[in-house]
């Protein structure tokens, strides 16, 4: 057990992030049974944002990358490479969504979230 906290410590974070993106989908999905108008009260445009829908489908499939990946460092010798390059290759992948040029994978959304992040990154400083 003591040989596997390094390697779960490395995949943590990537899973509270996962995590979160799906509490956001289920709070949203009860708003949405409840009737509650959440693009008036988070002042979203209701022409251009994610619903609970799309935002399950990113976190189912980013769990199923995130297993696969934890899978594949615990068995290192199947696939002939270091332990450490799984999570490494994970974690870039998930850096390569987020900054994807290309206009695939719900392009508007990502810009809103890096925009997001830049200015609150500035307010801070």
């Amino acid at each position: 057990m003591e040989l596997l906290k390094p390697q779960l410590q490395l995949y943590k974070g990537s899973l509270l992030l996962i995590e979160f993106l799906f509490l956001i989908g289920l709070n949203l999905y009860c708003f949405n049974i409840s009737a509650i108008n959440h693009t008036l009260i988070f002042g979203l445009d209701p022409r251009d944002h994610l619903s609970y829908y799309h935002i399950f489908e990113m976190a189912g499939g980013l769990t199923v990358c995130w297993c696969t990946s934890v899978l594949a460092s615990l068995h290192p010798s199947v696939l002939s490479v270091p332990q450490q390059f799984h999570p490494l290759l994970f974690h870039s992948f998930l850096l390569f969504l987020l900054l994807n040029p290309f206009s695939i994978f719900h392009t508007q959304s990502r810009r809103w979230l890096i925009v997001t992040m830049v200015r609150h990154g500035k307010d801070r400083t």
